[in-house]
Formats: structure tokens, C-alpha cells, sequence
């Protein structure tokens, strides 16, 4: 019997008939970002859907299921998101007394889902599903779960809910086996994993998610109001394998489309119903469709466009295989937003992040291009802290920004996720630090680990945030707002000359073997260099970017911010120079330098340069390697000083270029060229 005493009377009408099936499907309490979820309402959908259902038992192994009637459910959905703070979550659900707890997981949500299941009546089946259990299935058995629905949902849990209505507790159990894409528990203490389900139910006939939404519990989602938009899944699954990410877990590899015709048809519905912003809402739009089918479906979106100016739609997608042509159609259909998940902008990391040796990062800025000249606006999503970022990347980043700033960018830490191609490959450390938030943090908004890596503390991961976060918003101020242009431009690149000061000393720092860990390291830079952080750090500390900041507040963040930033003071040729050799070229035997201050650092690095550009004129071709030979007596003569004998100087420039000479002498040093290992060996002068 349902005890409805402590369930609010405008909560009542939710609870189940005496005697009914009941699911009630739950999403943990997210504060910073409460939208209504395509999972979950995709699931209910499913379960309320007769001949989807009699679909599921058709195809089912288990024996004597696909005969059956399916049975009339009671389904609802609990985003405790937009839930009442003081909600009695355990009160409600033992008056719900679900017949099965359906719970999305994912990295963030894992504690609270597991505090979920403990309030759970103890004859209620809890499953899990999303993506933590598709990655992790036996941590989320160990956090109290019976089932880990992996991959996706719809048809599993409508043969775990079929199977659980119609088989006796012990016949239930018995057939657990036979179902694809659970893992699950076999006793206290052992688990199994079935094999991955492969889906029967083409995505065309799925129910729109909309349909679901009278099952949702609490249905008011403040974000949304006063919006006319909605989103959409055309399409699930990615191509690509990018080490980041986790959605291998969940679409287990496989690409899956729905048509035109549909996806037309759930725009018409939500049109029809005042939505003029359609988002779609998948990995990546251009890349997920068949030609023929994203045709007709930008032929169906341009004509609702001609119909009605108002109407718009937004998608992600790789920026850097757009063609021109696909822009401008796109733009023609009413494309509102192109947001590109970018990542980096440093080429080489890009290319490894995304497992993909042809991405270009011109092609990204010629897309960029195009889509503002079309009038759309473009969007970038930007990820610092992953495994290889580091203050030479932030550079790349940021220099990439100024030449080609998108309208708006947002900047995110890396966070390593379970299923992740980098989880495979993280350390027992790291892992621990996320299974420990995981299990422990019950919150799920509570910020999850920033992990150091070789190339970066988590400190300054942190800082790199801040002032990244400082430079794209400079970025969108400096084009909105010509008064603080100027001032925003001299700001922009400061931080650029800080980021290009951080990557010089990290090219010495990291410039022998055994590497050290970061924090070590750190601590041999120069006393100014050190100072010069912590300046940075409390001038962009507790900065954000809010879109509301007024000119005065601007114009005060600025000059707050100013002092911090200090440069190496080189003409534009010589920073060129820089540029290049920290780019494509590495040091060995060099780590001791890096206690150089700044100054003595400029004046080591310029007898570097000067070979590199002598290098350039002789060879046409730049040297990939610099090394040190007795890196003491090297530091000993930069501490010292010396001066340069210009004239003497311009002989031996004239010798090397006509060939007669391979080295040139310069602050006491020897430096020689050896044009076919492009090496350059810096030695001290006898």
C-alpha cells in the first residue's frame, strides 16, 4: 500500500495505482545547469509506448517474453534538479515505492545516484544507466545498484522492466543473462557483464522526448523561461576517438541517424508549440548525417525559415572539415550559432587529441571566417590541462584567438573521465583522485579534480584558466566596445607575452632526463620569474567573464590586471623568431639556465636567435635541436653578463653566410651549426 502522508497534495496525483508496474526514472540535483534530459524522457517515452514495448518482448531471448501482452505502466520522471531544495526525496519514494529505480549516472553524479539508491524501498529493482555505468559498471554495482544498463537504454530497460513484471523474483534472476547490455549482480560479492546489445529499433521510431513530458514530476525549468527554444538529437555516436572523451562508452563505437523526414517532423511539432530556436543537441551535426539525408534536411529547415524569419537553429560540430559551401547552405537554412569544439588551437595537440593527423587549424579559421561573413555566429570551446598541455600550447591558443577571434568562447578544464581513451592510460594517482570525488562527493556541481600533469600543476591549470577566461572575454570586449579596444588590444597581448615568457623557461626546464615532477622544477626558476607569476596570479584571480561588466568595471579590471604583465621587450622579428624555435625546436642539457633571471635569459636567447635567422638565410631551413655542452660553465658566463662586439659580430655573420664557417662566437659562447642533424651546439668559448 502507498503511504501518501508525507507526499504534498499537488505531488499525489504522481504516485501509482495500488498494485501497478511502476518506474520511476530519476536524474541527481544538478543547480549550475537544470535542463530537461533527451535520456531519460526518451527512456520513459519507450516504457509508455505499447507497440514499442511488444517490439522489445518480440525480440527478447528470454523464453515465454515474446508472447506477452505488455502491461499497462505507471512511469514518471524525477529531475530533482528543478525539485523543491527541501523535496523529501526519501519520503517520496517510499510512497512511490517503485516496482524499478531508474537513475542516469555520469562522472559527476556518481556519489549522489549511489546516495539515491541507498533510499530506495529494498524490493525495488535499481538500475543504473549513462555513461559512468557504461564505463564503469562494476563501481556503480558496488555503490548499491542491481543492474548497469551500458550503452544505450531504451530497449534494455524495457526488457529488464518486462522481465521483472512477468518472472517471479528467482525466474528474474535466473534470466538476467539473457538479456545484452547489462552487467549486473550474480551474488554479494560477484558480478557479470553480458554482451553489448545491438540495437533492433531503428531511432525513427522512438517517441519524440517532448511527448514524455506530462510524466515529468516537477516540470518547471527556470532557465528556460521566457526562451523559445528546444533541442534535439539528430543523430548518436561519434566517428571520431578523441582521447578526452567518454561517449565510446556509451555508443560503444557505433553511429546512428535518424532521417530527415523525422527530424523534420519533431521540428514541426515544437514549432507548432512556439519553439524558433531548434538546438541540436549530438556530437557533431555535419559529420553524423548522410549526405543525401542533411539535403533534405536543410531543404526542410530553409523553407520553415522563408516561412518565418524568426526561426533559427544552433549545432556543434569540427569546425576544421567544413567546407565553404556546406557554411553558406547552413547559413541559407537559418543557422543561427556554429559552435566548433576545438579544444586547443595548437595543431600538433589537436592533432593528437582528436587522433586525427589531418586536422588543420587554417581550414578551422577559414570556417570561421566564412560563418561570421555569412552572419552566423561562432562559438569555441576551448580545453586546458589535458596530458601534453602546456604553457607553449597556451601560447599557440591564444596568438590563434587574436588573429581569429570567434565571437564567444568558453574555457573548461580537462577532467578525466571513466571510459575515456586518457582514463585507459592515466595513473593508479590519478584515477584514485576521481574515484575518491566520485564515491565521496555526493554534490554533483562540486568541482571535479584538476589533475596535474608533466606540464602543468594544478595550480597553474587553474591560473591558465583565469587568464584565458580573461583573454576570450578581451577578445569580445575589445570588438564590442571601441573605447576600451586599445586598452583591451595592450592587455591581450600581455597576456600573450606572459604566456610566451611561461613556454621559453619550460623549454630549459624540461631539457634533461630523468624528467622531474613539475612542482620540483618549478621551484628553480629565477626569483622575478616567481614574482612575476604570483602577480598574474592575484591580478586574474576570482576574474569572470560576465557579460554584464560596464565600461568603467572594464576599464578597472584592465588596469588591475596591467601591472602583472611584463615583457621581454623584443622587436617583432626577434618574438617571430621565438615563436619558431619554441615550436619546432628542443633543448637538451639546458635545465640550469632556467634559474636565469629574465634579462639574462633575453641576452642568452639572443645569440640563439641570431643563429636561428643566420641558419634561415644560409640553409633555408631553421635547426630542430639546441644543445648545451657544459651547461655550468654556460650558466656561469650568462650570470656574468657579457657584453657584444656588434662588429665583430658582422664579420663572423659575413663568414658563416658565404660558408667559410659553420660557428660564430658571441657572449663568450661558441655556437655551431650542424646543418644536416639541424643542430645547433652552444659550448663555452675558449
Amino acid at each position: 500500500m502507498k503511504i501518501q502522508g508525507n507526499v504534498p497534495q499537488a505531488l499525489r496525483k504522481h504516485l501509482p495505482p495500488e498494485g501497478a508496474s511502476s518506474i520511476l526514472l530519476v536524474v541527481p540535483r544538478y543547480t549550475r545547469l537544470a535542463m530537461p534530459r533527451h535520456s531519460v524522457r526518451y527512456l520513459a517515452g519507450t516504457l509508455v509506448d505499447h507497440n514499442l514495448m511488444q517490439r522489445i518482448a518480440q525480440n527478447s531471448k528470454i523464453k515465454g517474453l515474446n508472447d506477452v501482452a505488455p502491461p499497462e505502466l505507471h512511469v514518471r520522471i524525477l529531475d530533482l534538479s528543478v525539485a523543491p531544495k527541501d523535496f523529501d526525496l526519501a519520503g517520496f519514494l517510499t510512497s512511490f515505492s517503485p516496482s524499478v529505480l531508474g537513475v542516469t549516472v555520469d562522472a559527476h553524479s556518481a556519489g549522489a545516484a549511489f546516495e539515491i539508491a541507498k533510499l530506495a524501498p529494498s524490493h525495488t529493482l535499481k538500475v543504473a544507466g549513462g555513461y559512468f555505468p557504461s564505463a564503469q559498471p562494476s563501481s556503480t554495482l558496488k555503490g548499491g545498484f542491481d543492474i548497469a544498463v551500458i550503452g544505450a537504454g531504451e530497449e534494455t530497460l524495457g526488457e529488464i522492466v518486462l522481465a521483472q513484471h512477468f518472472l517471479a523474483y528467482g525466474q528474474f534472476k535466473d534470466v538476467l543473462e539473457e538479456i545484452p547490455g547489462i552487467s549486473y549482480k550474480t551474488n554479494s560479492k560477484t558480478t557479470a557483464r553480458n554482451e553489448n546489445r545491438i540495437p533492433q529499433i531503428h531511432l525513427d521510431d522512438l517517441p519524440f522526448p517532448h511527448n514524455a513530458d506530462p510524466l515529468l514530476i516537477f516540470n518547471r525549468f527556470p532557465q528556460l523561461e521566457g526562451l523559445t527554444q528546444a533541442s534535439i538529437v539528430g543523430s548518436r555516436g561519434c566517428g571520431n576517438r578523441c582521447l578526452y572523451c567518454s561517449g565510446h562508452s556509451v555508443t560503444l563505437g557505433k553511429v546512428r541517424s535518424r532521417s530527415a523526414a523525422n527530424i523534420l517532423a519533431e521540428v514541426a511539432a515544437l514549432y507548432q508549440s512556439g519553439t524558433r530556436t531548434i538546438v541540436f543537441d549530438e556530437e557533431d551535426f555535419m559529420l553524423l548525417h548522410p549526405r543525401a539525408e542533411m539535403t533534405k534536411l536543410l531543404a526542410g529547415l530553409r523553407t520553415l525559415k522563408e516561412q518565418d524569419p524568426t526561426f533559427g537553429w544552433v549545432i556543434e560540430t569540427r569546425g576544421d572539415r567544413l567546407s565553404p559551401e556546406s557554411i553558406i547552405a547552413m547559413a541559407a537554412a537559418g543557422l543561427k550559432i556554429l559552435a566548433f569544439g576545438v579544444e586547443t588551437l595548437d595543431q600538433p595537440l589537436a592533432r593528437t587529441l582528436k587522433a586525427d593527423p589531418r586536422l588543420s587549424i587554417d581550414n578551422l579559421n577559414e570556417a570561421t571566417r566564412t560563418a561570421q561573413a555569412a552572419g552566423i555566429e561562432v562559438y569555441y570551446n576551448l580545453i586546458i590541462g589535458t596530458p601534453g598541455y602546456g604553457w607553449q600550447q597556451a601560447l599557440s591558443t591564444a596568438k590563434e584567438l587574436l588573429k581569429q577571434p570567434p565571437d564567444k568562447a568558453a574555457v573548461g578544464r580537462y577532467k578525466l573521465y571513466p571510459g575515456s581513451p586518457f582514463y585507459e592510460q592515466s595513473s593508479t594517482a590519478d584515477r584514485l583522485a576521481v574515484e575518491t570525488r566520485q564515491l565521496r562527493i555526493v554534490n554533483p556541481d562540486k568541482d571535479y579534480p584538476t589533475l596535474p600533469t608533466a606540464a602543468m600543476t594544478a595550480a597553474e591549470i587553474k591560473q591558465l584558466e583565469d587568464e584565458l577566461e580573461i583573454f576570450v572575454f578581451g577578445l569580445t570586449i575589445a570588438r564590442a566596445f571601441p573605447p576600451v579596444r586599445q586598452q583591451w588590444l595592450v592587455a591581450l597581448q600581455g597576456i600573450i607575452e606572459a604566456f610566451r615568457i611561461n613556454a621559453i623557461y619550460d623549454l630549459f626546464l624540461n631539457s634533461e632526463e630523468p624528467p622531474l615532477p613539475r612542482e620540483k622544477l618549478l621551484q628553480s626558476l629565477p626569483k622575478d620569474l616567481q614574482t612575476f607569476s604570483g602577480k598574474r596570479q592575484q591580478g586574474s584571480k576570482g576574474f569572470r567573464c560576465e557579460e554584464a561588466l560596464g565600461n568603467m568595471e572594464t576599464r578597472k579590471k584592465v588596469l588591475n590586471y596591467l601591472p602583472a604583465l611584463i615583457s621581454l621587450q623584443l622587436p617583432e622579428e626577434s618574438t617571430k623568431l621565438i615563436d619558431s624555435l619554441l615550436e619546432n625546436t628542443t633543448v637538451q642539457g639546458g635545465r640550469q639556465l632556467a634559474s636565469l633571471p629574465l634579462n639574462q635569459m633575453k641576452d642568452f636567447l639572443t645569440g640563439v636567435l641570431i643563429m636561428l635567422q643566420l641558419s634561415q638565410k644560409r640553409h633555408g631551413q631553421i635547426f630542430t635541436r639546441v644543445i648545451i655542452n657544459d651547461p655550468e660553465n654556460i650558466y656561469a658566463i650568462a650570470k656574468r653578463k657579457p657584453t657584444l662586439d656588434n662588429n665583430r659580430l658582422a664579420l663572423q655573420a659575413e663568414r658563416f653566410l658565404k660558408g667559410e664557417s659553420n660557428k660564430i662566437e658571441i657572449f663568450g659562447y661558441n655556437l655551431e651549426i650542424n646543418n644536416e642533424a639541424q643542430t645547433l651546439t652552444i659550448s663555452p668559448a675558449s
